[in-house]
Protein backbone atom coordinates (compact mmCIF):
# COMPACT_ATOMS: atom_id res chain seq x y z
CA UNK A 1 0.00 0.00 0.00
CA UNK A 2 0.85 3.54 -0.10
CA UNK A 3 2.50 3.32 3.55
CA UNK A 4 4.60 0.58 2.78
CA UNK A 5 5.65 2.33 -0.87
CA UNK A 6 6.84 5.12 1.43
CA UNK A 7 8.68 3.24 3.53
CA UNK A 8 11.30 2.75 1.25
CA UNK A 9 13.25 5.96 1.40
CA UNK A 10 16.42 5.53 2.42
CA UNK A 11 17.53 6.70 6.46
CA UNK A 12 18.58 10.23 6.88
CA UNK A 13 17.05 11.55 3.57
CA UNK A 14 14.28 13.80 4.63
CA UNK A 15 11.13 13.05 2.46
CA UNK A 16 9.16 15.75 0.50
CA UNK A 17 6.28 17.13 2.85
CA UNK A 18 2.92 15.77 1.81
CA UNK A 19 0.50 17.95 0.16
CA UNK A 20 -2.28 17.48 3.29
CA UNK A 21 -5.11 19.90 2.54
CA UNK A 22 -5.73 18.07 -0.80
CA UNK A 23 -6.30 14.74 1.02
CA UNK A 24 -7.96 16.33 4.33
CA UNK A 25 -10.85 18.01 1.74
CA UNK A 26 -11.59 15.06 0.23
CA UNK A 27 -15.21 14.19 0.01
CA UNK A 28 -15.63 12.19 3.48
CA UNK A 29 -12.22 12.39 4.61
CA UNK A 30 -11.89 12.00 8.29
CA UNK A 31 -8.85 13.31 10.34
CA UNK A 32 -7.40 12.08 13.26
CA UNK A 33 -7.43 16.10 14.13
CA UNK A 34 -11.25 16.06 13.52
CA UNK A 35 -11.92 12.22 15.25
CA UNK A 36 -10.59 13.77 17.93
CA UNK A 37 -12.37 16.70 17.80
CA UNK A 38 -15.35 15.64 17.71
CA UNK A 39 -14.88 13.00 20.78
CA UNK A 40 -13.91 15.50 22.63
CA UNK A 41 -16.79 17.58 22.28
CA UNK A 42 -18.99 17.65 19.26
CA UNK A 43 -21.17 20.83 19.90
CA UNK A 44 -17.91 22.91 19.85
CA UNK A 45 -16.98 20.88 16.23
CA UNK A 46 -20.21 21.60 14.84
CA UNK A 47 -20.34 25.11 15.99
CA UNK A 48 -16.33 25.88 14.88
CA UNK A 49 -16.45 23.40 11.64
CA UNK A 50 -19.86 23.09 10.85
CA UNK A 51 -21.22 26.76 11.17
CA UNK A 52 -18.04 28.21 10.85
CA UNK A 53 -17.52 30.36 13.89
CA UNK A 54 -14.44 31.80 14.99
CA UNK A 55 -12.99 31.20 18.41
CA UNK A 56 -13.41 33.41 20.79
CA UNK A 57 -10.94 34.88 23.95
CA UNK A 58 -10.62 32.64 27.19
CA UNK A 59 -11.98 33.94 29.72
CA UNK A 60 -9.57 36.50 32.04
CA UNK A 61 -6.66 34.64 33.91
CA UNK A 62 -7.88 31.27 32.79
CA UNK A 63 -6.07 28.54 32.06
CA UNK A 64 -7.16 27.96 28.60
CA UNK A 65 -4.37 27.96 25.88
CA UNK A 66 -4.14 26.77 22.48
CA UNK A 67 -2.04 23.44 21.86
CA UNK A 68 1.25 24.07 21.22
CA UNK A 69 4.79 23.96 22.28
CA UNK A 70 6.84 24.03 25.09
CA UNK A 71 6.65 27.62 26.74
CA UNK A 72 9.63 29.48 27.09
CA UNK A 73 10.98 33.17 27.30
CA UNK A 74 11.00 34.41 23.59
CA UNK A 75 9.00 36.40 20.93
CA UNK A 76 7.08 33.01 19.48
CA UNK A 77 3.97 31.73 20.70
CA UNK A 78 3.05 27.88 20.91
CA UNK A 79 1.94 27.11 17.80
CA UNK A 80 5.13 28.50 15.86
CA UNK A 81 7.53 27.32 17.95
CA UNK A 82 6.04 24.02 17.22
CA UNK A 83 5.91 24.52 13.70
CA UNK A 84 9.79 25.25 13.42
CA UNK A 85 10.59 22.12 15.46
CA UNK A 86 8.61 19.95 12.85
CA UNK A 87 10.20 21.54 10.09
CA UNK A 88 13.60 20.93 11.33
CA UNK A 89 12.88 17.41 12.57
CA UNK A 90 11.66 16.95 9.10
CA UNK A 91 15.34 18.29 7.53
CA UNK A 92 17.38 16.71 10.01
CA UNK A 93 20.41 14.48 8.78
CA UNK A 94 19.48 11.36 11.19
CA UNK A 95 22.99 9.83 10.34
CA UNK A 96 25.22 12.95 11.57
CA UNK A 97 22.56 14.90 13.10
CA UNK A 98 23.32 18.97 14.04
CA UNK A 99 21.97 21.51 15.74
CA UNK A 100 20.04 23.90 13.54
CA UNK A 101 21.70 26.71 12.58
CA UNK A 102 20.23 30.03 14.03
CA UNK A 103 19.46 31.91 10.74
CA UNK A 104 17.11 28.89 9.57
CA UNK A 105 15.33 29.07 12.86
CA UNK A 106 14.48 32.95 12.19
CA UNK A 107 13.95 32.05 8.37
CA UNK A 108 11.37 29.26 9.29
CA UNK A 109 9.69 31.42 12.47
CA UNK A 110 9.47 34.25 9.32
CA UNK A 111 7.85 31.78 7.14
CA UNK A 112 5.18 31.83 9.93
CA UNK A 113 5.49 35.57 10.40
CA UNK A 114 7.02 35.67 13.54
CA UNK A 115 10.39 36.61 14.57
CA UNK A 116 12.97 34.32 16.66
CA UNK A 117 14.93 36.25 19.60
CA UNK A 118 17.92 34.73 21.06
CA UNK A 119 15.64 32.67 23.36
CA UNK A 120 13.70 31.28 20.61
CA UNK A 121 16.60 30.21 19.17
CA UNK A 122 18.30 27.98 22.14
CA UNK A 123 14.92 26.87 22.88
CA UNK A 124 14.13 25.01 19.86
CA UNK A 125 17.74 24.11 19.64
CA UNK A 126 16.88 22.56 22.76
CA UNK A 127 14.33 20.68 21.45
CA UNK A 128 16.08 19.46 18.48
CA UNK A 129 19.32 18.35 20.47
CA UNK A 130 16.61 16.79 22.54
CA UNK A 131 14.89 13.96 19.95
CA UNK A 132 19.01 13.27 18.60
CA UNK A 133 20.13 12.46 21.82
CA UNK A 134 17.15 10.16 22.71
CA UNK A 135 16.56 6.29 22.17
CA UNK A 136 14.08 7.15 20.00
CA UNK A 137 15.94 9.24 17.77
CA UNK A 138 18.75 6.57 18.22
CA UNK A 139 16.47 4.15 16.93
CA UNK A 140 15.07 5.83 13.34
CA UNK A 141 18.76 6.71 12.80
CA UNK A 142 19.98 2.79 12.88
CA UNK A 143 16.52 2.02 10.93
CA UNK A 144 16.49 0.01 7.23
CA UNK A 145 13.90 2.67 5.55
CA UNK A 146 12.55 6.26 7.20
CA UNK A 147 10.17 8.36 5.71
CA UNK A 148 9.68 11.84 7.55
CA UNK A 149 5.93 14.08 7.24
CA UNK A 150 4.48 10.77 5.54
CA UNK A 151 0.45 11.44 4.78
CA UNK A 152 -1.65 8.54 4.74
CA UNK A 153 -5.08 7.37 3.40
CA UNK A 154 -6.72 4.15 3.64
CA UNK A 155 -10.68 3.05 3.83
CA UNK A 156 -11.80 2.36 7.48
CA UNK A 157 -13.77 -0.56 5.46
CA UNK A 158 -12.04 -1.38 2.30
CA UNK A 159 -14.76 -0.70 -0.46
CA UNK A 160 -17.40 1.21 2.11
CA UNK A 161 -15.59 3.62 4.05
CA UNK A 162 -15.39 6.42 5.53
CA UNK A 163 -11.45 7.80 4.31
CA UNK A 164 -9.54 8.04 6.99
CA UNK A 165 -6.41 10.55 6.76
CA UNK A 166 -3.53 12.12 8.58
CA UNK A 167 0.47 12.61 8.17
CA UNK A 168 2.93 10.46 10.61
CA UNK A 169 6.14 12.67 11.63
CA UNK A 170 8.36 9.62 11.09
CA UNK A 171 8.18 6.14 9.86
CA UNK A 172 11.03 3.72 10.38
CA UNK A 173 11.43 -0.26 9.44
CA UNK A 174 13.81 -1.40 12.17
CA UNK A 175 15.91 -4.52 11.36
CA UNK A 176 13.14 -7.27 12.79
CA UNK A 177 10.64 -5.89 10.54
CA UNK A 178 8.64 -3.79 13.41
CA UNK A 179 7.43 -0.41 11.97
CA UNK A 180 8.21 2.69 13.94
CA UNK A 181 5.66 5.42 13.89
CA UNK A 182 7.00 8.28 16.01
CA UNK A 183 5.18 11.50 16.56
CA UNK A 184 6.60 14.69 18.02
CA UNK A 185 5.29 16.36 20.94
CA UNK A 186 6.52 19.78 21.71
CA UNK A 187 3.44 20.52 24.14
CA UNK A 188 4.15 21.96 27.68
CA UNK A 189 4.43 19.20 30.76
CA UNK A 190 2.25 20.53 33.42
CA UNK A 191 4.14 18.17 35.71
CA UNK A 192 7.61 16.99 33.88
CA UNK A 193 7.35 14.16 36.50
CA UNK A 194 3.91 12.92 35.76
CA UNK A 195 3.72 9.06 33.98
CA UNK A 196 3.15 10.07 30.54
CA UNK A 197 0.87 7.25 29.63
CA UNK A 198 -2.23 8.48 30.85
CA UNK A 199 -1.73 11.80 29.16
CA UNK A 200 -0.77 10.31 25.96
CA UNK A 201 -4.12 8.09 25.66
CA UNK A 202 -6.18 10.96 26.93
CA UNK A 203 -4.86 13.07 23.98
CA UNK A 204 -3.70 11.34 21.25
CA UNK A 205 -5.25 7.52 21.72
CA UNK A 206 -7.26 7.97 18.66
CA UNK A 207 -4.14 9.34 16.80
CA UNK A 208 -2.30 6.66 18.41
CA UNK A 209 -5.07 3.70 17.03
CA UNK A 210 -5.33 5.33 13.63
CA UNK A 211 -1.42 5.13 12.97
CA UNK A 212 -1.48 1.28 13.86
CA UNK A 213 -4.22 0.74 11.69
CA UNK A 214 -2.57 2.36 8.80
CA UNK A 215 0.23 0.66 9.36
CA UNK A 216 -1.32 -2.64 9.83
CA UNK A 217 -3.62 -2.85 6.76
CA UNK A 218 -0.26 -1.67 4.44
CA UNK A 219 1.36 -4.50 5.49
CA UNK A 220 3.28 -4.25 8.87
CA UNK A 221 3.68 -7.21 10.95
CA UNK A 222 4.17 -5.25 13.99
CA UNK A 223 4.10 -1.53 14.56
CA UNK A 224 4.81 0.85 17.21
CA UNK A 225 3.67 4.10 18.21
CA UNK A 226 5.40 6.49 19.83
CA UNK A 227 4.86 9.65 21.53
CA UNK A 228 8.00 11.65 21.71
CA UNK A 229 7.41 14.49 24.35
CA UNK A 230 10.74 16.49 23.52
CA UNK A 231 10.39 18.21 27.00
CA UNK A 232 11.15 14.77 28.43
CA UNK A 233 12.65 12.68 25.06
CA UNK A 234 14.07 9.62 27.19
CA UNK A 235 10.67 8.60 28.21
CA UNK A 236 8.71 7.70 25.31
CA UNK A 237 5.41 6.35 25.56
CA UNK A 238 4.82 3.40 22.82
CA UNK A 239 1.98 1.26 22.08
CA UNK A 240 2.76 -1.81 20.23
CA UNK A 241 0.28 -3.25 17.59
CA UNK A 242 -0.06 -6.77 15.85
CA UNK A 243 -2.23 -8.61 13.27
CA UNK A 244 -4.13 -9.85 15.90
CA UNK A 245 -5.19 -6.24 17.08
CA UNK A 246 -6.73 -4.89 13.27
CA UNK A 247 -10.56 -6.23 14.37
CA UNK A 248 -10.43 -4.26 17.77
CA UNK A 249 -9.34 -1.34 16.02
CA UNK A 250 -11.23 -1.41 13.18
CA UNK A 251 -14.55 -1.30 15.22
CA UNK A 252 -13.28 1.31 17.81
CA UNK A 253 -12.17 3.02 15.15
CA UNK A 254 -16.00 2.72 13.46
CA UNK A 255 -17.43 3.38 16.78
CA UNK A 256 -15.66 6.86 16.57
CA UNK A 257 -16.37 7.81 13.36
CA UNK A 258 -20.21 6.40 13.09
CA UNK A 259 -21.22 9.53 14.65
CA UNK A 260 -19.24 12.13 13.03
CA UNK A 261 -20.47 10.30 9.63
CA UNK A 262 -24.10 10.79 10.87
CA UNK A 263 -24.11 14.47 11.85
CA UNK A 264 -24.60 13.80 15.81
CA UNK A 265 -23.84 16.81 17.63
CA UNK A 266 -24.07 15.90 21.63
CA UNK A 267 -22.35 17.96 23.97
CA UNK A 268 -19.50 17.50 25.78
CA UNK A 269 -20.02 15.36 29.06
CA UNK A 270 -17.27 16.99 30.55
CA UNK A 271 -16.68 20.42 29.87
CA UNK A 272 -13.45 22.91 31.57
CA UNK A 273 -11.64 25.87 30.32
CA UNK A 274 -8.99 23.78 28.13
CA UNK A 275 -11.75 22.45 25.85
CA UNK A 276 -14.43 25.36 26.17
CA UNK A 277 -12.41 28.48 26.78
CA UNK A 278 -12.50 29.52 22.97
CA UNK A 279 -15.14 27.88 21.87
CA UNK A 280 -17.34 29.93 19.34
CA UNK A 281 -20.41 28.15 21.44
CA UNK A 282 -19.60 29.57 24.81
CA UNK A 283 -22.06 31.74 26.58
CA UNK A 284 -24.56 31.58 24.27
CA UNK A 285 -25.08 28.68 21.92
CA UNK A 286 -24.34 26.23 25.00
CA UNK A 287 -26.14 25.24 27.88
CA UNK A 288 -23.49 24.82 29.83
CA UNK A 289 -23.15 27.32 32.39
CA UNK A 290 -19.75 29.55 32.89
CA UNK A 291 -18.51 27.63 36.21
CA UNK A 292 -18.82 24.46 34.07
CA UNK A 293 -16.91 25.86 31.32
CA UNK A 294 -14.34 27.81 32.91
CA UNK A 295 -13.26 25.04 35.32
CA UNK A 296 -9.57 23.78 35.46
CA UNK A 297 -8.96 20.36 33.78
CA UNK A 298 -9.14 17.35 35.37
CA UNK A 299 -5.40 15.20 35.29
CA UNK A 300 -5.79 12.36 33.56
CA UNK A 301 -5.48 9.07 36.07
CA UNK A 302 -2.30 8.18 36.86
CA UNK A 303 -0.33 4.43 36.59
CA UNK A 304 -0.41 2.46 39.53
Amino acid sequence: GELGRAAAAETGHAAPAASVPALAEAPGAISYTALTAHRRCVYRFYAQRVLGLPEQEPPPGSAAERPGAVVEPGGLDARVRGVVVHALLEELDLAAPAAPRPDRIRALAQAESAAADEHDVEAVQRLVAAFSASPTGRRLAAARRVRREHEIAFELRPGAGPLLVGVIDALGVEDDGTWLVVDFKTDRLEDPGAHLEPLVERDYGIQRRLYALAALRAGAPCVEVVHLYLQDAHRAPSATFTAADEPALTAELERLAGPLARGEYPLTEDPHVELCGTCPARGNLCPYPPELTDRPRSAPPQDG
